[in-house]
């Protein structure tokens, strides 16, 4: 896979080269909108984007926007992860709005980025194979499979219960459903513990139908956290629900 890098601190840029090729990634640097534009059009095998939002005095990230749609014009399949060290939500919902598949703020955990890179290649993968033709189908055949949600059709609500215990919050918990539980339908890492919901909802916004719904049980403690994740992926009439005991338990949100 090889990963175009937009950044004007070649500090940044040479840290993000070493990272990403100790990972096995191929890289391309630019530091300026131009040269990233002529990236992206001449060389089609780039597959992903990370891209800084500033690239003068400025910090509202005006730059970046502007880069991010011309980006999206030439290369629309290519998803584009925005960068910055003066991150906000709302700056995050219009890059969202805009085509960016992610955004990160600086100094980046890099265990948190590469996941998210594996993230985007994972969805693109699946996006592309979607949109392909089955063995055997001619191209523009319709039938039933074509239509399948699995095979990329359009729906109308995800339901979802993710993991989204933190580590920290074992020692809590009733020993039943830690000793009978599967870990890995429990816990989720205390560093990044919405990587689950990011990938949903990233998900769900290539799935589900304009003013289709994204249902999702959630972290008592991390309702207003769920809230601003799915309003910077992009969607709105974002609901918290209380269960029987009053805590923050379910989320509905409205693409």
């Amino acid at each position: 896979m090889k990963i175009l890098i937009v950044d004007d601190d070649k500090n940044i840029r040479y840290s993000l080269r070493r990272l990403l090729e100790y990972n096995g990634y191929e890289v391309v640097l630019t530091e300026e909108p131009k040269a990233a534009i002529q990236a992206v059009q001449g060389e089609p095998d780039i597959e992903l984007v990370l891209m800084d939002m500033n690239f003068s005095h400025s910090t509202d990230g005006e730059e970046g926007l502007t880069l991010l749609k011309q980006a999206k014009l030439f290369r629309p399949d290519v998803p584009i992860i925005l960068m910055t060290a003066w991150g906000s939500i709302d700056l995050a919902v219009r890059g969202m709005r805009a085509g960016a598949f992610d955004f990160i703020t600086k100094p980046w955990n890099k265990d948190v980025l590469m996941e998210r890179i594996r993230t985007a290649k994972t969805l693109s993968n699946s996006k592309t194979l979607s949109n392909s033709p089955l063995k055997g189908e001619k191209t523009g055949e319709h039938s039933a499979k074509k239509a399948s949600p699995l095979r990329g059709g359009l729906v109308g609500s995800i339901v979802c219960n993710p993991p989204y215990i933190c580590k920290k919050e074992a020692s809590t918990m009733d020993d039943n459903v830690l000793l009978h539980e599967p870990h890995l339908a429990l816990f989720v890492p205390d560093d990044d513990p919405l990587r689950f919901y990011r990938a949903i909802g990233q998900y769900a916004r290539q799935r589900l139908k304009s003013g289709g719904q994204l249902f999702l049980e959630i972290n008592e403690r991390l309702g207003s956290e769920t809230q601003q994740l799915l309003s910077s992926l992009g969607f709105a009439h974002i609901i918290i629900y209380k269960d029987q005991f009053h805590k923050d338990r379910f989320i509905k949100a409205c693409k």
